[in-house]
């Protein structure tokens, strides 16, 4: 398969996932090609038998389609954690080499990289890592930190990394899995968070504030 098809897969899983079907145009700006080239590519992994693909309808994963696309997000948090772990590289850092990696790697080696690793169930951003059987640990103290509220103090217990630009803002203004993170107040003009990180204190936007999930400190 070419890597625009295991990309797609892992985004319908990750979807599916999060219980938020993927339409063809989200498809298309995750894919960064256009709808009618989605288009195209569904109907031919649907000849496959990777997805069940019906005109107007978002498509979705095959038995065979979702096995594929547990797999290629094992290997790739997997490469995470070990490049996180074993070579000392920053969260920042890992997923761009991890997107390279996934697509070269057998399933013996993803095995020998999770016993090596001591089976984590979850990478340096917090994402849950599939077994290999596909199983992911569920998350479900979770919060959006754009829900939180102020006067409160959280933990950190993962971040999305969909942007290179994001996750070096996240490391600049030093946050980090497992940190505490306080919110200090809304903005209510545009629902900007205002929080304490480190002793310093930082405003982030709704946008920025949606991709950042946390358990209330207890």
């Amino acid at each position: 398969m070419s890597v625009s098809s295991d990309d797609m897969l892992k985004a319908l899983f990750q979807a599916e996932v999060m219980g938020e079907p993927m339409s063809g145009s989200n498809l298309s700006r995750h894919l960064n090609i256009s709808h009618p080239a989605v288009t195209r590519m569904a109907m031919k992994m649907a000849e496959e038998g990777l997805l069940v693909y019906r005109p107007y309808q978002p498509p979705g994963l095959s038995e065979r389609g979702r096995e594929l696309a547990a797999g290629l997000i094992r290997k790739h948090r997997l490469w995470e954690m070990f490049l996180f772990t074993a070579l000392e590289m920053g969260w920042n850092e890992v997923h761009r080499e991890a997107e390279q990696l996934e697509h070269q790697t057998s399933d013996f080696l993803a095995e020998k990289i999770d016993v090596y690793l001591g089976y984590p169930a979850f990478d340096p951003h917090g994402e849950p890592i599939p077994d290999k059987h596909g199983r992911i640990r569920s998350q479900k103290g979770a919060i959006l930190l754009s829900d939180c509220e102020p006067g409160k103090d959280y933990v950190v217990v993962r971040v999305t990394d969909k942007s290179d630009a994001l996750m070096d803002h996240f490391t600049d203004i030093g946050l980090k899995l497992q940190g505490r993170i306080s919110v200090v107040d809304k903005v209510s003009l545009d629902q900007s968070v205002i929080v304490m990180v480190k002793n310093n204190k930082t405003i982030l936007s709704q946008t920025i504030a949606r991709n950042i999930f946390v358990e209330p400190v207890i």
